[in-house]
């Protein structure tokens, strides 16, 4: 068990060292100045009528602002709200105004939990600068309104972007991963923990926005409900998990009993914060931020019980929570005003998740020490099987003769090159005699004609050239560039025209007959495939 509890130490350490990096502000190099306080606070009150009332946030001062260059961009944190509005005031006295329902914010979202904006007036033309938030959940809950260039918002995005992908990398494989455990030898914490992965990973795609990709709406004030129902959920998931992983008799029952209460409070408050409807919204976020502190004291004081009671289990067990607890503990205290806001805290939050789904991954693992050697063939099973299937998919769009791409990729990529919208031209190529070929010689040496021309317009294949065999004897080219570009490889297949090929005691002249037509306003893949197929026809006819 202590090369176990070596092995997990030293691999973890070794992913948490790596998940740190991304966490460092300075990695990234963005200048992001939060200015939150140098916002004044006013409110306003509906008129007859319209009962509801706005909170207005003004920056009277924008010198801040100065140095930011037009297209210049706002970062917002996450709230609850019905409206928002932005009223940027030039000196000039123009105004430039944006307003959006809290259903409207499906391209106004960006990593990291925050809603984004372009700003078009340069900073230095500004005069006052206000932000109007209609039914405003809270105030005091509204911790961040960043500013920077595109190019730095950019900077931040990737480095979300790459801090999320190992995130969504390491939970979804040690759900797949125990999943497959799972199917093998069922136990009650494996449910728990499965139930706790897809919960984390579910969380950390909506708080950061990521979840937006695949639903743009899920964004704003509809990511702060679902996240608070996520929270407690987690907490009361990882103190089942808890509880199942711990050997028996290890902790007493009235803390077992505790550590269980402790969850489903949390739950319970998570679910209360989604509906600012029922009790004040940031009264709720208090009672959820205490119930979570309560819940990782009594966690911590079970920890201590086990370890002198002897459990195996809970130091690797210590070793993955140790994170996520001190991530947590510095998320409250900066959620009570006693930290201030930082990128940095909620980085470490997921990397610290991540951190944690490999100990806990390994921890299992362990546990099953005697089903080694079935899950290590299952897992090979799995591995043999994607590797085929990998296989079959590239052999699904390469031409097993000649190497070239076939039908099917041909296909995908004039349908990629039609949404883009960008010139290209389609070639139609067909070889002439090969029947003849084919039957004064046989088909081997029709296939060592095919052959030469497969090998002879792999030449052309680059990034704007993508050659396939779509047929029997027919080639096609799909060429991206302007009528310099097509000139160019007219030339190229004009050259292979009377071209002696030979293999082994054959030996020919080679022939083609070649349609082409260029891809132009609204025309569709049939359209365009329909116009190069009349003009090899016509190429045929007149020999």
């Amino acid at each position: 068990m202590a090369a176990l509890v070596q092995s997990l130490i030293r691999r973890a350490v070794c992913w948490l060292m790596a998940l740190a990096l991304l966490t460092i502000p300075g990695v990234a190099g963005a200048a992001e100045r939060n200015l939150r306080s140098a916002f004044e606070v006013s409110r306003a009150a509906g008129t007859a009528g319209q009962p509801t009332t706005w909170t207005w946030l003004t920056l009277r001062n924008p010198a801040p602002l100065e140095a930011l260059p037009a297209g210049w961009i706002m970062q917002i944190d996450q709230v609850r709200f019905h409206t928002l509005a932005i009223v940027a005031v030039a000196r000039d006295g123009s105004v430039e105004r944006t307003v959006l329902r809290d259903d409207q914010l499906g391209d106004n979202w960006a990593a990291g939990g925050v809603l984004e904006f372009n700003m078009k007036t340069p900073g230095r033309d500004l005069a006052q600068l206000k932000l109007g938030f209609e039914r405003l959940d809270s105030v005091d809950l509204l911790r961040k309104v960043s500013v920077l260039t595109s190019r730095d918002a950019d900077r931040v995005d990737d480095r979300w972007l790459a801090l999320m992908g190992v995130f969504a990398g390491l939970l979804a494989s040690a759900f797949v991963y125990n999943l497959i455990v799972f199917t093998g030898q069922r136990y009650p914490f494996q449910r728990w923990y499965l139930a706790w992965v897809a919960t984390a990973l579910a969380y950390g795609l909506i708080w950061t926005n990521l979840a937006a990709f695949v639903l743009p709406g899920l964004a704003g004030p509809r990511a702060v409900r679902i996240d608070s129902v996520l929270v407690g959920l987690m907490v009361a998931l990882g103190s089942q998990f808890f509880l199942g992983v711990i050997e028996e008799g290890k902790v007493p029952r009235l803390m077992r009993n505790l550590v269980q209460a402790g969850g489903v409070a949390c739950f319970a408050a998570g679910v209360l914060a989604a509906n600012e409807t029922w009790l004040d919204a940031q009264a709720t976020d208090r009672v959820l931020n205490v119930l979570l502190a309560a819940c990782v004291v009594v966690s911590l004081l079970a920890v201590v019980l086990a370890a002198v009671r002897g459990s195996r289990v809970v130091w690797p067990y210590l070793i993955g929570w140790a994170p996520v607890i001190a991530v947590f503990a510095a998320r409250a205290a900066r959620n009570f005003g006693l930290m201030g806001q930082s990128d940095a805290i909620d980085m470490a939050t997921f990397a610290a998740m991540a951190f944690e789904s490999l100990v806990f991954s390994l921890l299992i693992a362990g546990r099953f020490m005697s089903l080694r050697r079935q899950r290590d063939s299952a897992a090979a099973s799995a591995r043999a099987m994607e590797i085929e299937r990998e296989t079959l998919r590239r052999a699904a769009h390469a031409d097993f003769l000649t190497g070239l791409g076939n039908r099917a990729h041909f296909q995908e990529r004039m349908r990629v090159l039609l949404e883009r919208g960008e010139p290209f031209s389609l070639f139609l190529l067909d070889v002439d005699f090969l029947k003849e070929l084919n039957d004064r010689h046989g088909h081997y040496a029709g296939d060592a004609l095919l052959q030469h021309i497969g090998t002879a317009l792999g030449e052309f294949d680059n990034q704007r050239t993508s050659c396939a065999r779509i047929g029997g004897d027919e080639f096609a080219i799909l060429l991206e560039g302007a009528p310099d570009d097509v000139a160019a490889m007219v030339n190229r297949i004009d050259a292979l025209q009377g071209m002696v090929w030979a293999r082994e005691s054959w030996s020919g002249i080679l022939s083609l007959s070649i349609g082409a037509a260029e891809a132009e306003g609204s025309l569709s893949e049939a359209d365009l495939f329909q116009r190069a197929d009349i003009a090899l026809y016509e190429a045929k006819k007149q020999g």
